[in-house]
């Protein structure tokens, strides 16, 4: 089964590995020009102008949800934090520390399943 990753994540790990957006003393600073040169080829729909407006902190409100994690600090120009980036990288950690743990129970599944089947078998032929 194919797993989607949602856009939060792509972006966020686009900057993770360095291969979108410019660190400043606060975060990193994302325009909207280099993100679109960076998804457009992947993602072929308007979802790509409007992704990162959507994505900004409300103005009057200061703090980060899941869902609104951007500052907008110009025109097609946009800051997100070390704490968000920090978040990411924790929830890959995870994300990996759950697919090896479901691998190794898929391992585990699947010798069970041999154990049983030869048990079952060798019972069939005595």
């Amino acid at each position: 089964m194919k797993v989607k990753i949602k856009m939060k994540d792509r972006f966020l790990n686009a900057i993770i590995m360095g291969e979108l957006g410019i660190k400043d003393s606060t975060g990193f600073v994302v325009t909207l020009r280099e993100f679109k040169q960076y998804f457009w080829p992947k993602i072929k729909s308007n979802y790509v102008e409007t992704f990162l407006p959507s994505v900004v902190i409300e103005k009057g409100r200061s703090s980060v949800t899941p869902t609104r994690y951007l500052d907008r600090i110009g025109k097609g120009i946009y800051h997100i934090g070390f704490d968000v980036v920090k978040e990411q990288i924790q929830k890959n950690i995870l994300d990996e520390q759950k697919q090896a743990d479901s691998s190794v129970n898929q391992a585990r599944f699947e010798q069970a399943v041999k154990v049983h089947m030869a048990e079952k078998h060798s019972d069939v032929t005595a």
